[in-house]
């Protein structure tokens, strides 16, 4: 897969075969882009399921709207959530009270390669 870069955020898929999503540094994520990059999002597991890295860590805020949006996100089958920053690790968390009905697993971690080797078992 080639990766999709637009000016807010950009996937690819890294030599684990493990999708990846990180959103340009140091902006609020609005609704609009978080409705953008779900939409990109879902296309692209509807071609090839799988699990996702999310990179939260550069994100310096978010709505309780554009929260609430993302995390009625379908489509991967696990999600691992990047939070190398204090802000990442506060969004983070809302994440994970607001996946707690989510039809996959989600955990969060400090690193990508922590997150990479716990989403193997979900490819």
């Amino acid at each position: 897969m080639e990766p999709i870069e637009t000016p807010d955020f950009a996937y690819w898929r890294g030599n684990d075969g493990i999708l990846r999503v990180r959103f340009a540094p140091d902006r609020d994520l609005s609704l609009d882009v978080a409705k953008e990059a779900v939409r990109v999002g879902y296309e692209l597991f509807q071609r090839h399921p799988g699990p996702l890295v999310a990179f939260m860590d550069e994100i310096r805020s978010m709505s309780r709207e554009t929260r609430n949006y993302v995390a009625r996100m379908s489509g991967p089958t696990a999600l691992g959530l990047v939070v190398g920053s204090p802000i990442a690790r506060v969004i983070g968390g809302m994440f994970i009270g607001l996946l707690r009905q989510a039809p996959y697993p989600v955990r969060m971690f400090a690193t990508e390669e922590g997150a990479a080797e716990w989403l193997k078992t979900f490819r």
